[in-house]
């Protein structure tokens, strides 16, 4: 659907005219001119997604043509060693992953706030359990 330039609400077609009408801001456009920046936005999303594909792809490619290696690295460190690389580089590990999210704070809590609005309902049944069955346990122990 078209928006709005000036204040993003959506636009009407009056097709008489060959304008688009912003409802709340009563501005009127051109068809062509906001017809031909709905489609460069569309274009631009869709070859980025095209880019996201690509990448994929070589990035499984390169899996592929490696997997001999991966797999020997996997076997050196968590087979062959059962763990033993995390207990000796803990305090490493700990440093990295501090510095990931120092650097990516804002997108984490973005994706976080997002995880929760869209799955509120099963949360909220989750906690609902919890606190019944806790409630059952502290009632059975009296």
């Amino acid at each position: 659907m078209a928006r709005c330039p000036k204040c993003n609400y959506l636009l009407v077609l009056l097709e008489h005219r060959r304008k688009y009408k912003c409802a709340k801001c009563s501005g009127i456009f051109p068809q062509r001119e906001i017809d031909d920046k709905e489609f460069r936005e569309w274009n631009k999303k869709r070859r980025q997604e095209a880019k996201k594909q690509i990448r994929r792809e070589r990035r499984r490619d390169y899996y592929q043509r490696n997997k001999e290696k991966f797999n020997k690295w996997y076997r050196k460190y968590y087979v062959e060693n059962g763990g033993r690389y995390y207990k000796e580089n803990k305090e490493r590990i700990k440093g990295n992953l501090k510095r990931y999210y120092q650097k990516n704070k804002e997108k984490i809590k973005e994706k976080r706030r997002e995880y929760h609005q869209k799955n509120r309902d099963e949360i909220n049944r989750k906690k609902r359990e919890y606190r019944k069955n806790k409630k059952n346990v502290t009632l059975s122990k009296l």
